[in-house]
């Protein structure tokens, strides 16, 4: 094999590894973030199952282990994004100002 072909073929080895490396740092990262939310769901679990009684009222350590963030909207909209990525959305109308 003469020079050129065997940097050639060395330069395409060096970046399908660098493209291998990045790749698994990303899945190094996902696989931190997963297992982080896995014990955070895990945390809330026990905390509702060592609850003897349903919850009758507000619990900020459960409102916190819950709730990610709320948008309020100008329309008086509300929606609720909670750490599993689901949302629920409440309107004017379905809610009344204390």
């Amino acid at each position: 094999m003469d020079q050129g072909e065997y940097e050639r073929k060395y330069a395409g080895y060096c970046e399908r590894h660098e493209v291998a490396r990045k790749r698994l740092a990303e899945i190094g990262e996902l696989r931190l973030e997963r297992n982080v939310k896995r014990t955070k769901i895990s945390m809330f679990l026990e905390k509702l199952a060592d609850s003897a009684e349903l919850v009758t009222e507000f619990d900020e350590e459960l409102w916190y282990s819950t709730v990610d963030f709320v948008t309020v909207y100008e329309d008086m909209r509300m929606v609720f994004t909670f750490r599993d990525g689901n949302t629920v959305e409440i309107k004017k109308c379905e809610w009344r100002a204390a």
